[in-house]
C-alpha cells in the first residue's frame, strides 16, 4: 500500500509530503495505481518553480519526501494543491492500494 502524509502549518500554508510504499496493485509494470501516484508527484515537482524545498527519494523503497522550507509563491501553491486533490482522487477509487493523510 503507498501510504502519502500531507502536512500544513497551522497557518494553512503547506510543510510537506511525503509518499512511502508500492500500491502491488498488479504485477510490477502493469501496476497502474502505482503509475499514477508516480505520474502525479513527479509531474507536480518538476512544476514547481520556487528554489525553497527539499527533496529525497528511494526508489526502491518507494520512499519521496517533499519539504517546503521558505515561502511558497501562488503558482507553486496551486501545483501542491493540485497534487493534493488528484491523490485524493485516486485514494477515493482505490482504497485498498493507496492512503492519504492531511494533517
Amino acid at each position: 500500500m503507498i501510504k502519502i502524509t500531507i502536512k500544513y502549518l497551522n497557518s494553512g500554508e503547506f510543510h510537506s509530503l511525503t509518499s512511502k510504499g508500492h500500491a502491488n496493485s498488479d504485477t510490477l509494470g502493469h501496476d497502474l495505481v502505482c503509475a499514477a501516484v508516480s505520474g502525479i508527484l513527479l509531474g507536480g515537482i518538476n512544476a514547481l518553480k520556487g528554489k525553497n524545498y527539499t527533496l529525497t527519494s528511494d526508489d526502491k523503497e518507494g520512499i519521496i519526501e517533499l519539504t517546503n522550507v521558505g515561502k511558497m509563491d501562488a503558482h507553486d501553491n496551486i501545483v501542491i494543491e493540485t497534487i493534493v486533490a488528484q491523490l485524493t482522487a485516486i485514494s477515493r477509487d482505490n482504497p485498498k492500494f493507496i492512503k492519504v493523510s492531511i494533517e
